[in-house]
């Protein structure tokens, strides 16, 4: 979700979702709601209903390698605890803290998306005061 708020605002910027716990590496957002089936994934429904398709968003997972140098900001929305060592220990690491909507509901996932909207358009207003 986050991805798609900031991909869609941030001209000269781009952000790349992984994530710290991915089964399936490679899974599209449509297969994997269709694997755990939709009673459990509200995200695309959710994404939806605010004009924004990630069907085709896919699913990565962090890694040392992938965290490498290329990254001016981490920002981590699992729980702090489950974020590796690795990350925590990173300088651009930055933690958000947004209830997990995970196997909840259509509204969970919404307050969820409500949260990290509001997240977004205050790191986009960072950038555009650093750049302005």
């Amino acid at each position: 979700m986050a991805e798609a708020l900031f991909n869609c605002s941030a001209a000269g910027h781009h952000a790349w979702s992984v994530g710290t716990d991915v089964d399936l590496p490679g899974e599209t957002l449509l297969a994997y709601r269709e694997r755990v089936g939709a009673k459990r994934s509200y995200v695309i429904p959710v994404m939806s209903a605010r004009g924004y398709d990630v069907t085709a968003a896919v699913r990565t997972p962090l890694t040392v390698d992938l965290l490498g140098g290329r990254w001016d900001l981490v920002i981590s929305m699992a729980e702090f605890w489950a974020a590796p060592l690795y990350l925590r220990d990173d300088p651009r690491y930055v933690y958000w803290h947004v209830p997990d909507p995970g196997g909840k509901s259509f509204r969970a996932t919404a307050d969820a998306e409500e949260v990290i909207a509001e997240m977004v358009d205050v790191l986009l207003g960072q950038l555009r005061r650093s750049v302005g």
